[in-house]
């Protein structure tokens, strides 16, 4: 399972290349000119089959290099689709070395074969699929979000979709020559030119996306050779980046290998969605006190709930899969930091700020008043006994002791960059004060020892002028809960990766086009008190309401 996903709405794979609407960006420039004709007739036969042998042999390194990579990056999508078209390639080049091995006679060849312009393009992609990195999809049909069945769909293909999401890559294998023609023929004419056009569709369709952070994908061309300065300027000017590969590998020269030139030169450096925060919701918050993610014994809990079928399904696959040394302390780890108070308060002010929201946005950020856990956990230690230490997950306790060091020396930064919302820590409080084991009590009191909570004006979060979050965009969906939506959009908006085992919201989310930063887990229940036969304390049937003001 991928731990560390994204999760962006549906990007149109399984569409035929052949589409109705499909917009072609022309840039693998696979047909020849007249020119190119006259050449293959005044060449050899000789000449055309050693030509062709090399292509072949050519395309058939390309399609081993896509194997390895294929392997080694299972969940990237559309490599079937880059696979099935080089075989394609190479069975057509096939076929005319036995025809005019057999045939002996004048053959048309066919116009995809005519130069070397469907290898480079292939070269260039495999080239730039294996330095990229965090690689989405390949061969990616992109269309508007939402669009009626009925309307006419123009779609644009991207050959790469790295970053994370956050840079579109498309190939421009054609010649120097063909570039200088190309400009040649656009002179005069408005931006609706063989390249200005489809380069400014699908800029289009990238201001459109609905990326976590309200952030937009990059759109890079990427030339094989110098395209004319001219080429260049209008690229930019629409908002797309054009690089020139040829370019960068005479700067390269001998001093590095290609992958480690790409990653740390001004080329195309890396782009990444900058978490500043980890916002736990209630599941997270839940699993990481369940006893079923801590049990001594798990298959003796499995019989002890076998009068409750989910949770006994839980602790089954807890057994094979577990929640918290799996999937959410490998997250914690890469994405926990630490911040003084008031960088704290500056890293939130400035997200918000970045997506034209105001400052005062944020109500207000403090650490969590657990005098009430506390107090339930001594009324809950006369009654059973506690054991003197408890299983609980290693990295909490690692930074819950790191928060007391730091304090103890007067460090300034001595806060983790964990934050809950404050409706998620009413309604976990709820939780904890009816359903909550002994054991579960005390984890729960090292875990919130490490989180701050925020709370923002929910004016913020749902209103959309400015729109500071597109998880505002789900307030029409029905099965999206307001508390999810708050939640969620408060993450979206501090630039925080949501931990969560909420499936519902990111179906919904994908349904909108809307793409949101979350580490998924398994669900784990609370089960020390059904375990252990232990009563339910009294309390309130529901979670507290939502304040109508703050979140």
């Amino acid at each position: 399972m991928n731990l560390y996903k994204w999760h962006p709405c549906e990007e149109y794979d399984e569409v035929s290349d052949t589409a109705k609407g499909n917009i072609s960006l022309s840039l693998g420039s696979k047909c020849s000119s007249s020119d190119d004709l006259d050449s293959w007739s005044s060449a050899s036969e000789e000449d055309e089959l050693e030509s062709l042998m090399q292509m072949r042999q050519r395309l058939e390194l390309l399609h081993e290099r896509l194997m390895r990579y294929s392997e080694q990056h299972v969940s990237v999508k559309g490599l079937l689709k880059l696979s099935r078209r080089l075989k394609k390639e190479i069975a057509l080049v096939e076929d005319t070395i036995h025809l005019i091995s057999e045939e002996k006679g004048d053959v048309e060849p066919q116009c995809s074969l005519l130069h070397d312009a469907s290898v480079h393009h292939y070269e260039l992609i495999l080239a730039a699929l294996e330095c990229e990195p965090d690689v989405v999809s390949v061969c990616t049909l992109m269309r508007p979000i939402r669009k009626k069945k009925e309307e006419k769909e123009e779609q644009t293909e991207v050959d790469i979709v790295s970053c994370g999401g956050l840079r579109w890559l498309k190939v421009r294998a054609a010649s120097s020559q063909r570039l200088h023609s190309g400009m040649i023929e656009c002179c005069g004419r408005e931006c609706s030119c063989c390249y200005c056009a489809p380069v400014s569709h699908l800029l289009s369709l990238a201001r459109m996306r609905r990326l976590p952070f309200m952030q937009v994908p990059q759109v890079v061309v990427l030339f094989r050779h110098q395209p004319p300065l001219a080429m260049i300027e209008n690229i930019q000017r629409m908002g797309a980046r054009p690089v020139s590969y040829a370019e960068m590998l005479a700067k390269m020269g001998d001093k590095s290998t290609l992958q480690q030139y790409w990653y740390k030169s001004e080329f195309l450096p890396s782009l990444s969605f900058n978490v500043d925060f980890i916002c736990f919701d209630t599941t997270a918050l839940v699993a990481l006190c369940s006893e079923a993610c801590f049990a001594d014994a798990p298959a003796e809990n499995v019989v002890a709930l076998q009068n409750y079928h989910v949770m006994a399904e839980q602790q089954r696959r807890e057994m094979e899969t577990p929640c918290v040394r799996s999937h959410i302390e490998p997250a914690l780890e890469r994405y926990t930091k630490w911040y003084d108070k008031d960088e704290f308060i500056e890293r939130m002010r400035e997200n918000v700020m970045r997506r034209g929201g105001d400052a005062s946005c944020i109500s207000h950020i403090h650490t969590i008043d657990l005098s009430w856990l506390e107090e339930l956990i001594a009324t809950t230690s006369l009654t059973y006994e506690f054991e003197s230490t408890i299983n609980e997950s290693l990295l909490v306790r690692r930074v819950q002791e790191r928060c007391k060091d730091r304090m103890a020396d007067n460090s300034t930064s001595c806060f983790p960059n964990w934050i809950i919302a404050d409706i998620t820590l009413a309604e976990f409080r709820w939780i904890m004060e009816t359903i909550a084991g002994p054991k579960e009590l005390r984890r729960a009191l090292s875990l919130l020892h490490c989180c701050c909570v925020a709370t923002i004006d929910r004016k913020c979060l749902e209103g959309n002028n400015p729109l500071l979050t597109n998880v505002s965009l789900l307030a029409t969906r029905n099965k999206v809960s307001l508390r999810n939506r708050l939640v969620f959009g408060l993450g979206d908006i501090l630039g925080a990766v949501v931990f969560s085992s909420n499936r519902q919201i990111v179906y919904a989310a994908q349904d909108e086009g809307v793409e949101i930063l979350v580490v998924s887990h398994p669900a784990r229940a609370l089960v020390e008190q059904k375990v252990y036969g232990m009563q339910r304390r009294d309390g309130p049937t529901a979670p507290p309401p939502i304040d109508s003001e703050c979140c």
